[in-house]
């Protein structure tokens, strides 16, 4: 991909101002007006999307937070029905539940669901980061219902994340039925960082800079979820194996899914992929799967019209029975092997291989 950056941005890797440098502001006279973007997502609509994304994850912060919170009674809190089934209405709330789930392990109410039946949001948005308990089911009303989790964050920070760990922790957990909305700046919706056997279902993640993001993180399941409006969608970081994204949207972002250089054995299929500013997925990794996938709409920075760009670090990438309506194959791979996929865009040879 020709890389086009702003005369005012530069760009270098080796430079130690670089991130600063890429992340200035951008006039507005300079954004190329893109309504269907988020917020955060507009402000870079004229820079390569992955430098960009490189840059913005270099200024995460993942460290927790201390909090001051008052430790759950040892025979539980007051007025549950059932301690290892309950309700946020029942533990006091929006604001409660930062320190509720800070508090929760290894108490009576631990190894739980706790169920959002309320709307975290506007003046009750959440302004700490969640820190999720392994063992522990978050659960919402329905994919759009009446459980909103929406945030109001510093910036930099994740909205939802895991204990600190300084190795891979099987962490059982699941984010399911919920609607789950970020702000602005540089902000993660789901970190799964340090974690495996995590399942996110059935959830909606919008407006935040990265919807899901994940390094050291094996076995992620994302399964019927629509992640949308966020600058980068879902990022598969370093040193990950073995995700599934299944059945799910990727859209309205700079750029759909990332997979990085040490992103390894991970499977993209059955869901759509549409309308990201970027390709709809760059492949960096290795012995990664593309398969049964609607494309459309990706890749109008620089007029690639990528569905699908594996790059010249990519190796043994499998690309099958995908349907391009609008745009084709960027391959520079080694040992890519594109199958009985078709394309609308062009005749279809141009998307196989084989």
């Amino acid at each position: 991909m020709t890389r086009r950056i702003l005369t005012h941005c530069r760009w270098r890797a080796a430079a130690p101002v670089a991130i600063a440098a890429l992340l200035c502001a951008v006039p507005a006279a300079a954004q190329t007006s893109t309504p269907a973007l988020s917020r955060e997502a507009q402000r870079y609509t004229t820079l390569d999307p992955d430098a960009v994304l490189q840059a913005m994850r270099m200024r995460i912060d993942r460290r927790t937070a201390p909090a001051s919170c008052a430790a759950i009674p040892a025979q539980g809190l007051p007025g549950l029905t059932n301690s290892h089934y309950y309700f946020l209405s029942e533990i006091g709330g929006c604001a409660a539940l930062p320190c509720f789930l800070q508090q929760v392990p290894s108490t009576v109410h631990d190894y739980a669901t706790l169920v959002v039946d309320q709307a975290c949001s506007g003046a009750n948005a959440i302004t700490e980061t969640l820190v999720l308990p392994n063992r522990f089911t978050l659960a919402g009303v329905g994919i759009d219902g009446a459980g909103v989790l929406g945030f109001d964050l510093p910036d930099n920070v994740p909205a939802i994340r895991f204990a600190d760990s300084s190795d891979v922790v099987n962490r059982m957990v699941s984010i399911r039925d919920l609607n789950i909305a970020g702000g602005c700046c540089n902000q993660v919706g789901i970190d799964v960082s340090n974690s495996q056997f995590v399942r996110i279902e059935h959830v909606r993640l919008q407006n935040f800079a990265f919807g899901l993001l994940g390094d050291d993180a094996f076995s992620i399941l994302v399964d019927g979820s629509s992640i949308h409006n966020n600058a980068f969608n879902i990022v598969i970081g370093d040193n990950t194996t073995a995700w599934r994204v299944r059945d799910s949207v990727a859209s309205q972002g700079l750029m759909g899914v990332h997979m990085s250089p040490t992103a390894r054995g991970h499977l993209l299929s059955g869901g759509r992929i549409e309308s990201n500013w970027g390709p709809g997925v760059r492949i960096d990794g290795s012995m990664n799967v593309v398969e049964n996938t609607w494309f459309e709409g990706n890749g109008a920075f620089a007029s690639t019209l990528y569905g699908i760009w594996v790059t010249g670090e990519a190796q043994k990438t499998r690309i099958l029975g995908n349907l391009f309506s609008s745009q084709l194959l960027g391959d520079a791979g080694a040992e890519t092997r594109a199958c009985y996929n078709m394309s609308f865009a062009a005749n279809s040879a141009d998307v196989n291989q084989c």
